[in-house]
């Protein structure tokens, strides 16, 4: 048995006596960490080639750490089925074993939805209809859906082994077991032998990303586009397909992939200017960036056609633990019409829905200059011409598209714009470069490829290149007008400053804001630090105080520590209770002031998960 560190929270532990190689944490850009560790190499076995890699998941039972994703199993798992072969006919890694995931019950149920969603999508009428298609349209988008999945929808049971701790300890497979220590700390047992894994971030620990980037300032233009990515979710040098579209000095995102945040740090964008982001579907490396944008002050601008913001939605409420209606709470949501130009402000945008796996949309950008339109064309995650013409059928019933259709979305591809950027990523569900052969845009860029070198046709985009449609004029742009700032208790305000909710990456105004809205107040001992009339959330500034659960203390609440967010999070107020130990002083915020920061209620739900699993710590 050996343990090998991957990253902090990230473990992977080998039984091979057992057949067993278990990643233990499972964040954002995994994959990528276990090739540059040598874990996933070049293998190969009665002549053919494949990868090694784990063929098990334990997962964390927080779902966020350090604000980002803790459960992203859907590339590990695809690396498992199709990379190592375990899931392919004939296939010498093929034995019957199917990759298992291993958990808390909660976690389990949740990446069984989220595996499922990120394997298709919305996949009844019910749920196409609440995204706004017709009975027609959904009976060709589910016909289309089902020929990428061979026929079926497969219960996510089917494809994983699905392995509950329902128990002090559980056996694995072939004398294998695991044994819970506490929150997110597991011991694996074999022959004699144990190793522990401890799958919590250290205090103000990340996960980082697997690769470093070059620093280049974005311009701030009238039109133009920042190149942020153009590997996929394998590429372990380079981030994945992504762009900021850049309109009136405001830089919009498309897309949000894994390690975002490291992405628009290298270009010199913050977190707080991004003014929206355009979302093409819910697959992981066009996904996982989310909590990027949900830790901004303000609410961004999220764009989707409804069926994208549908399967978005549910996604996120799988890995995350939110509810799926608390998207509207993390962003603005505004929903595009597809098949038309849609005007935002003398930006206008064109979905069309593009054939793939999941909702998806390939998404193509306009602004006026003088007497002439300048175009940007996204198209992320194409299939290729070959792949579109073997989908094609003449039976209305059968899985598959109408020729109509196809070639509909080819000419829909080929449309000439002045810069277009499309995946060439190849296989079933991506696009091939040799498509594009007699394409009429003015720049052609190669994207979503592991391969960087040199493609048959167009050339591939630098990291933070920009392509600049129309400059900014001299003048710039006027400020914003801001309200006049509210006037803080200044013992508050030196207070929240110094703790963690409050004191790392929010403004120094929006934290005056917050702290005029404090209210000071006092407890006895004995007594509950809020009741059920005080809707907010108190901060625990002196004394101290015992974080109780169904009358059971599971843990001490330290100065600077919140207590009342499950009011905020939950339709429940009564699991989580709170003592005084002695008379304490604290503050208290109103929900609607934390209501209005998505980087305050993503904090407050991570807060909120760790002392769920706390409660949950004894069987």
């Amino acid at each position: 048995m050996e343990k090998k560190r991957i990253l902090d929270g990230v473990s992977v532990v080998d039984i091979p006596e057992a057949g067993l190689s278990v990643l233990c944490g499972c964040p954002e850009n995994v994959v990528k960490f276990l090739e540059r560790s040598g874990v996933i190499r070049p293998i190969e076995r009665d002549g053919v080639r494949f990868e090694s890699g784990p063929n098990a998941i334990l997962l964390s039972e927080l779902p966020v750490q350090g604000g980002r994703f803790c459960n992203l199993g859907e590339f590990p798992v695809l690396q498992m089925l199709y990379r190592q072969g375990m899931i392919l006919p004939r296939h010498p890694n093929n034995t019957g074993l199917r990759p298992m995931i291993v958990g808390l019950r909660e976690q389990v149920e949740a990446q069984s939805r989220y595996v499922y969603l990120g394997n298709y999508g919305l996949t009844t009428r019910d749920e196409l209809a609440e995204a706004g298609l017709d009975a027609r349209s959904a009976d060709e988008h589910l016909r289309m859906k089902l020929k990428f999945a061979f026929g079926a929808f497969r219960r996510t049971e089917e494809l994983l082994d699905l392995r509950i701790i329902d128990a002090d300890a559980i056996e694995l497979r072939n004398g294998a077991f695991v044994r819970r220590l506490g929150v997110n700390r597991y011991e694996f047992i074999h022959g004699g032998e144990s190793v522990e894994v401890d799958l919590n971030l250290p205090p103000g620990a990340r996960y980082g990303a697997p690769y470093q980037l070059p620093r280049r300032r974005a311009s701030r233009e009238a039109f133009s586009v920042v190149h942020l990515g153009e590997g996929d979710g394998w590429d372990v040098g380079r981030p994945c397909m992504g762009s900021i579209v850049m309109y009136r000095g405001e830089p919009y995102l498309v897309d949000a992939g894994p390690n975002i945040e490291e992405s628009l740090d290298a270009v010199g964008v913050g977190i707080g200017e991004i003014a929206g982001i355009f979302h093409t579907h819910a697959h992981d490396d066009h996904f996982v960036g989310l909590t990027t944008l949900l830790r901004a002050e303000r609410r961004v601008r999220y764009y989707a056609v409804p069926c994208v913001r549908l399967s978005v939605a549910r996604k996120l409420a799988a890995v995350s633990g939110i509810a799926e209606s608390d998207l509207y709470c993390y962003f603005d949501v505004r929903d595009l019409q597809e098949g038309r130009w849609n005007d935002l402000d003398g930006l206008e945008v064109f979905p069309s829905i593009s054939p793939h796996p999941v909702e998806n949309t390939t998404l193509l950008f306009r602004v006026r200059d003088g007497d002439r339109r300048r175009s940007y064309a996204h198209l992320a995650d194409l299939a290729s011409f070959s792949v579109l013409d073997g989908m094609v059928t003449e039976d209305p019933a059968a899985p598959g598209i109408s020729r109509e259709r196809a070639e509909r979305a080819k000419t829909a591809w080929l449309e000439a714009a002045d810069v277009k950027k499309i995946d060439a990523g190849r296989g079933l569900i991506h696009g091939a470069a040799e498509d594009f052969a007699a394409d009429g845009s003015g720049l052609l860029l190669i994207s979503h490829t592991s391969a960087p070198a040199a493609p048959p046709v167009g050339r591939v985009a630098a990291f933070g290149e920009e392509s600049v449609l129309v400059a900014a004029p001299p003048v710039g742009y006027p400020a914003p007008v801001l309200a006049p700032e509210a006037v803080p208790d200044p013992e508050a305000l030196a207070f929240l400053r110094g703790t963690a909710l409050f004191g790392e990456g929010l403004s120094p105004r929006f934290l005056v804001a917050v702290a005029a809205a404090a209210k000071p107040a006092r407890r006895a001992t004995g007594t509950s630090l809020l009741s059920l009339a005080e809707p907010g959330v108190f901060i625990l500034a002196g004394g101290s105080a015992t974080l109780l659960a169904g009358g059971r203390a599971v843990a001490a609440l330290g100065i600077g520590e919140p207590f009342g967010e499950e009011g905020l999070l939950s339709e429940s107020r009564c699991f989580l209770e709170s003592r005084a130990e002695e008379e304490v002083a604290g503050w208290i915020l109103p929900y609607a002031v934390l209501k209005a920061a998505p980087i305050l209620l993503w904090r407050l739900h991570e807060v909120y998960e760790r002392r769920l699993a706390l409660a949950k710590n004894v069987f």
